[in-house]
């Protein structure tokens, strides 16, 4: 699955806004999942492929279930 830019915007901005609101360095993937798909209504493929764009960004890293903040 594909990103485009405005939605990994949008992803970029609701995850930093979970981070900055919990005031963690890392969160469960089941909590982001809860809020990026349940609450901000993108698939769970949008999802992925954003993380793997800002991972290959340095943004953030997903290892065992837990996505960290770099």
């Amino acid at each position: 699955v594909e990103i485009n830019v405005v939605r990994l915007e949008q992803f970029k901005t609701a995850l930093f806004g979970i981070f900055e609101s919990t005031r963690q360095q890392n969160l469960p993937m089941d909590d982001v999942r809860a809020h990026i798909v349940g609450v901000k209504k993108f698939s769970e493929g949008e999802m992925m492929a954003a993380i793997e764009k800002m991972t290959d960004d340095n943004k953030i890293m997903l290892a065992s279930d837990v996505l960290y903040l770099i």
